[in-house]
């Protein structure tokens, strides 16, 4: 079993002292996890949620200002990366962790449950492109758990990691009506911790880059009075990211999915969905592995009321570990959400 409790303050102060641009974000959660994926032994979470430890922390603080016309944004403060880089919005619902951003390009990423300080810095010159950058506190690199710490971590060592990415954003077609919004996005990464080499040397400058490209497929025909026309029909989603090999257990990822929002007549708020992902594992002589992990995860998540929420799932873990002699693993689930 786990657990997580998320409270959260988003503060506009534009609406509030007439400070236009200008917000703050304050985020805690609480997290208790009994086994999963240390069960499995698997190399990919087999729950997004699943931290491997219990927490419980101000995982964010920041500020916020935009400016010129949303042409310019910059955020500072103890910020999650995973917001602003490699997040797949047509992955939102899937419960396992393949689908949640590129496992080969995460490794590094200060996000969940390890947000650290750090910057960002976006431009977004139209309507369909935007341009991004950040600069974060890397010291997880080196095994600190930076989510429960605030900005002094950063400024303690060398350890930065650097990230940016550039993406094309696109609404309704006019040549095909039935097909809904998509993007297309790529970026790149860095980080200056000093991380072992499998031929037992030290580094710094592990690197990499990932692509994500989704798209709805099709529209339901909304409702006169829907207020989000796009919200339902089918949606899809392709991500994957490369790494150093000469440091990553785990240098490359790939995974797809097709999730459905508002199944049947009657459930517009229901979902359905259906993830593979396969993350790669190195074949340096000096590691065991002997196999690529592959991840399968169907669910439907039924929604009970407006804020409750209750989603069986199964997966199906194929050389949990990366390793031939691991037999393969059936993992059934159980989430319910709560949304006040």
């Amino acid at each position: 079993t786990r657990s997580l409790v998320d409270a959260n303050l988003a503060v506009d102060f534009g609406k509030l002292a007439a400070l236009q641009g200008l917000s703050a974000f304050a985020e805690f959660y609480s997290s208790d996890v009994r086994g999963g994926t240390r069960d499995v032994g698997s190399l990919m979470e087999t729950d997004a949620l699943d931290t491997g430890r219990n927490v419980h922390q101000l995982a964010e603080l920041w500020l916020q200002y935009t400016f010129t016309d949303d042409l310019f944004r910059i955020k500072v403060g103890k910020i999650d990366a995973g917001s602003e880089f490699m997040f797949v919005n047509n992955a939102d619902e899937f419960v396992h962790g393949g689908g949640a951003s590129p496992p080969a390009a995460d490794a590094q990423l200060p996000t969940y449950p390890d947000p650290a300080a750090g910057f960002v810095l976006a431009i977004k010159p139209c309507e369909y492109v935007y341009i991004s950058g950040g600069a974060f506190d890397g010291s997880g690199g080196i095994g600190i758990n930076t989510g429960s710490q605030g900005p002094k971590s950063a400024f303690n060592g060398s350890e930065f990691y650097f990230i940016g990415e550039a993406g094309l954003v696109w609404s309704r077609l006019p040549f095909a009506p039935s097909i809904g919004s998509g993007r297309l996005a790529g970026g790149g990464w860095v980080t200056t911790a000093p991380l072992s080499r499998f031929d037992t040397t030290t580094g710094r400058g592990l690197s990499g880059g990932y692509a994500i490209l989704e798209q709805q497929i099709f529209q339901r025909e909304p409702a006169p009075d829907d207020a989000a026309p796009d919200a339902r029909g089918l949606f899809t989603f392709v991500q994957g990211a490369f790494s150093d090999e000469a440091f990553l257990d785990q240098p490359w990822s790939i995974a797809t999915g097709l999730t459905l929002r508002g199944t049947f007549t009657g459930r517009d708020d229901d979902a359905a969905g259906l993830l593979v992902a396969l993350v790669g594992s190195t074949r340096d002589p000096g590691e065991t592995f002997t196999r690529d992990e592959l991840a399968l995860e169907t669910f439907y998540k039924f929604q009970v009321t407006p804020f409750v929420s209750v989603k069986p799932y199964i997966q199906h873990i194929v050389n949990p570990g990366g390793k031939q002699e691991f037999d393969n693993a059936t993992v059934g689930g159980l989430r319910t959400e709560v949304a006040f």
